[in-house]
């Protein structure tokens, strides 16, 4: 019995089907330059004004973890023998089919100010506490 060295990367099993590595892949490399590729297809203030950086973080988040699971190191290779012109174009591309929708802000409703009016009362008849009528009550009750 030899000892087996571990397969390489490349070699590992691939999951799921290849158009769906290739929407993986797709979507990865649009997070990785989408803040700056989305301001320039749709512009800039649309973007800065609609997009939530928190939502865009979270899927950034959430995509580079899986990514980091399904796709092998050598599937990456591809981007690196790019040039620096051929990835920017690749980028603006993915960033093209983007749905801007998925990413909308929230913003935040003023909040609403839940001032009450002050009772109106007539002057022959002054605010009189509670603790004062029940007394008054329990005395009146007492006296036979």
């Amino acid at each position: 019995m030899g000892s087996s060295s571990p397969a390489p990367a490349c070699a590992l099993p691939r999951f799921g089907a290849t158009a769906a590595r290739r929407a993986l892949l797709r979507r990865a490399c649009w997070w990785g330059s989408s803040y700056r590729s989305n301001r320039s297809v749709y512009g800039s203030e649309k973007v800065e004004q609609e997009v939530s950086c928190y939502y865009l973080a979270d899927e950034i988040r959430g995509t580079y973890r899986g990514m980091m699971i399904a796709i092998p190191p050598c599937e990456w290779k591809v981007f690196e023998q790019m040039s620096l012109m051929e990835l920017t174009q690749v980028l603006l591309d993915l960033a093209g089919l983007v749905n801007l929708r998925a990413f909308l802000r929230h913003p935040r409703l003023e909040k609403k100010t839940n001032f009450r009016l002050k009772r109106q009362r007539p002057a022959n008849r002054p605010h009189v506490s509670t603790a004062k009528i029940l007394a008054q009550t329990k005395a009146k009750k007492l006296t036979p």
